[in-house]
């Protein structure tokens, strides 16, 4: 009895699983039926903070390797 408890609780698990993982799509969504054109995520244009930050750790580096 408990073995066949213990089996449906798998069996149902497993089937929920399967049910919940079918939708799940890989790929960003396509803006046409084409198979090469996907929506690209908007950009966002750096504080000038962030710009100094990233201009001093491009040169710090470019100082290290030359």
């Amino acid at each position: 009895m408990k073995s066949r408890k213990i089996f449906h609780t798998f069996a149902v698990t497993a089937l929920v699983a399967g049910i919940c993982s079918c939708s799940y799509e890989e790929q960003p969504p396509k803006t046409t039926d084409s198979d090469s054109d996907y929506v690209l995520p908007a950009g966002e244009i750096p504080s000038a903070e962030e710009t100094e930050i990233v201009n001093a750790a491009r040169m710090e580096y470019e100082d290290a390797t030359n």
